[in-house]
């Protein structure tokens, strides 16, 4: 094609791109490795191409080599690191590490007046709603604003011990730490997700998967194209599946409500899973972007590698947003102590038809 046989100097790098990925959609492993390796020399250093180097190199009989990235990247907290695991079959490395908050740092903190004010606007939130929340958001965000990266981790982790995850999610992000499994990846509301993921036989770490990506635990998130709650409903299929599974709505305030919104959110996966044979990776993007586009994109490139097919998925938001999940999927698999872990690449096996890779 035009694409191959353009010299790589020619090439920007969207057309770089556009070629490997090209290559990826062909299985064409040589033309793969060449591509990645004319990519500039910092940009091959990227997780995601060294994942694809040596996934070329694997198939082109270079196993000792490729053998060798996947031990390095298998060592990373990463998408790409956790597909490089599965590939020489080792465990998802975790590395986590507690921040540590001791009295002396909260005394300081709550010295500052804007977080002693955050704190007590979201006291007041608990009781009397979104109003005192709103306020408590903007005395918290003004304070961060002005501290050091040190100080926002353990501001984080205050916010932690409030009670008040996402904004303690939010924090720890600022903060650039991303060690602190327990305020990252906390196992909120676990009664209620594992009643729900039980009675529509999902798997639990999924559901918590897709809840910390679409909400970070916000109960009352709304977004701007009006997906409401932990789970993000839409109002009209929240609607349509509480019509299914015999829960009256009065309004779609109601689907703002942690067991209703657990309730139909889980149901709706369940849905998704039977629209796509039990695959959790269809399923996922089809929680994103609509089962009818998934169903295409599918359809379009039905017998590549799951791996593979999660890259050729035209939108750049529900790449990140499948990749994301099925990396926040596999935390909280380890979270939730579960020793059977599926692998992501047997977790995002493809159509049924087709050959193993």
């Amino acid at each position: 094609t035009f694409l191959t046989a353009i010299n790589k100097d020619y090439l920007n790098e969207k057309a770089s791109i556009t070629r490997i990925k090209l290559a990826m959609r062909q299985q064409n492993w040589i033309a793969l490795a060449d591509f990645i390796t004319e990519l500039p020399e910092q940009q091959q250093q990227d997780l995601q191409w060294r994942y694809w180097l040596a996934r070329a190199l694997e198939k082109t009989n270079k196993q000792k080599k490729a053998r060798q990235i996947y031990t390095e990247l298998a060592q990373e907290r990463d998408y790409y690191g956790f597909l490089a695991a599965d590939r020489i079959g080792t465990e998802h490395k975790m590395q986590h590490s507690s921040i540590i908050l001791t009295q002396l740092d909260i005394d300081k903190l709550m010295r500052n007046p804007s977080i002693a004010s955050a704190y007590e606007f979201y006291r007041l939130s608990q009781v009397y709603g979104d109003s005192f929340l709103i306020k408590a958001r903007q005395e918290w965000y003004y304070a961060i604003n002005l501290l050091t990266k040190s100080s926002k981790a353990t501001a984080a982790a205050l916010a932690n011990r409030w009670g008040w995850h996402f904004q303690a999610i939010v924090t720890v992000a600022k903060a650039g730490h991303y060690d602190d499994l327990n305020i990252r990846f906390p196992l909120l509301f676990r009664n209620e997700i594992e009643i729900g993921a039980r009675k529509q036989n999902i798997d639990v770490a999924w559901a918590y998967g897709i809840i910390r990506q679409e909400s970070a635990f916000q109960t009352t998130a709304r977004s701007r194209a009006g997906a409401l709650g932990l789970m993000q409903l839409m109002p009209a299929t929240g609607r349509l599946v509480a019509k299914q599974i015999g829960i009256k709505l009065k309004n779609k305030q109601n689907i703002l409500d942690i067991n209703v919104n657990i309730s139909l959110g889980t149901a709706y996966l369940r849905k998704l899973l039977d629209k796509f044979d039990g695959n959790y990776m269809l399923a996922t993007a089809g929680y994103n972007a609509g089962p009818g586009r998934s169903k295409r994109w599918a359809a379009k490139n039905s017998c590549v590698p799951a791996d593979i097919w999660v890259e050729l998925i035209p939108f750049k938001e529900t790449r990140k947003y499948v990749s994301r999940v099925m990396f926040y999927t596999s935390i909280f698999e380890n979270r939730l102590g579960k020793k059977n872990r599926l692998p992501l690449r047997l977790a995002l096996t493809p159509g049924k038809n087709c050959s193993s890779n």
